[in-house]
């Protein structure tokens, strides 16, 4: 066995592990198709052969991290660097949908100012098993050091590729619920809340949620060698062809959202334009902020669309990563602050008791502002203090008798 070190002469960062790796394989640089690669490629040098060969290759010690935990993709650099890529990694997934979706189903719950729409509850419970299949190793104390156990990251890998696409269905879900209570008026859906077709819609993402990871679990199994949790940093992945089944299924249901908003917001340009051309106004159609905070949320899942290429690619960019993390929050921060939720928070009646000192005006512009006008009212509509001549005895007015009073209207 050739065993390198470095030479006394050597100093500093040349004498570090890459470097030590380098001269034994005869690399320049330790970059390319040879950075998160699996070792029993053939490509790879001798050196690196043996999926299960530990850094006790150089210092015998059998609790020595395993050699892909110093290859890694997309995070390449210091372990400062790498630590601080999980760090924001896992507080936008935990801050989005294990703190904000809780406390939106919480709210929904218990609060009566809150308008429960089933599809919106369904939406952000679909979040908060998303957030959680990302940070179940962390949870699990297995985020950094030596590898998980292969069950634990066999059934994460399992969830990480079937939440994306439970909570893209998720969306679009919302989005047809909408578009139908456009097309056949917001009282039938209503009734029909036990129906067929709104069951199919509350179910489809736990369906597809099911299919991919039990398809995942299988190939997780039989494919041990190729479960990893340093492949990609920040989660378990299963480095197989057929995973990317999912990223091109959800990047199709985002399409789709995508499509249905548009139709949407098309079929609500014409109904505003009709009812305002015959002077009326739309009550049958669901509210006007849900479409907006909707299509808002449409937009941002382009840019998650674009994550989704990007990862289908394998281009080692780390953004996309970080846009996938930051949806749950992004869903949290859009959907949180419809006023029904704000108003339940107590966030409007604070925000008023903050405002009311710059909204009151000053006496002397309140009385010169202010306009008296001569109202004549029926004796009928006036209290006892109301009337102007107080010498009057308590039982002198009557229903048929008209009194005048000066009435100030600032």
């Amino acid at each position: 066995m050739h065993i390198v070190s470095c030479q006394p002469e050597v100093q500093g960062a040349d004498c570090d592990l890459l470097t030590v790796l380098r001269r034994a394989s005869g690399l320049k640089e330790l970059t390319g198709p040879f950075l998160g690669q699996n070792p029993s490629h053939p490509s790879f040098p001798p050196l690196f052969t043996g999926w299960n060969m530990g850094l006790s290759f150089f210092f015998n010690s059998p609790d020595a991290p395993h050699l892909s935990q110093f290859i890694l993709h997309p995070a390449e650099g210091t372990q400062s660097h790498r630590d601080a890529l999980i760090a924001g990694f896992m507080f936008l997934q935990i801050f989005g949908g294990h703190v904000g979706m809780p406390l939106l189903l919480l709210t929904a719950a218990l609060s009566k100012k809150v308008q429960r729409n089933p599809m919106l509850i369904n939406f952000c419970v679909t979040w908060l098993i998303y957030a959680t299949s990302f940070t179940l190793v962390l949870y699990a104390g297995k985020q950094v050091g030596p590898e998980p156990p292969v069950g634990l990251c066999i059934i994460q890998a399992a969830f990480v590729y079937g939440a994306p696409v439970m909570a893209s269905m998720a969306g679009l879900s919302l989005v047809l619920h909408l578009w139908l209570s456009l097309q056949t008026g917001k009282g039938v859906l209503a009734r029909a809340a036990g129906g067929w077709r709104f069951m199919l819609l509350l179910g489809s993402p736990y369906i597809l949620f099911l299919a991919f990871s039990v398809t995942m679990v299988i190939l997780g199994s039989l494919k041990q060698d190729a479960v990893s949790r340093s492949r990609y940093l920040f989660y378990c992945t299963i480095n197989l062809p057929y995973v990317n089944a999912v990223p091109a299924t959800s990047g199709f249901i985002m399409l789709a959202i995508i499509l249905f908003e548009v139709l949407t917001g098309i079929e609500l340009y014409r109904r505003q334009k009709a009812f305002k051309t015959m002077g009326r106004t739309q009550h049958d159609s669901p509210p006007m902020h849900l479409f907006i905070r909707v299509g808002i949320f449409s937009l941002y899942s382009v840019l998650a669309l674009v994550g989704c290429i990007a990862f289908w690619a394998s281009t080692g960019d780390t953004l996309p990563y970080f846009i996938q993390a930051s949806l749950p929050t992004a869903a949290f921060i859009i959907f949180g602050t419809q006023e029904d939720f704000l108003r339940a928070w107590g966030v409007i009646a604070l925000a008023g008791f903050i405002s009311r000192p710059f909204r009151c005006q000053s006496p002397s512009k309140e009385s010169s502002n202010s306009k008296a006008i001569h109202v004549v009212l029926p004796a009928s509509n006036l209290t006892r203090q109301d009337t102007l001549d107080d010498s009057l005895p308590p039982d002198a007015p009557k229903n048929n008798i008209i009194y005048e009073k000066d009435v100030q209207i600032v």
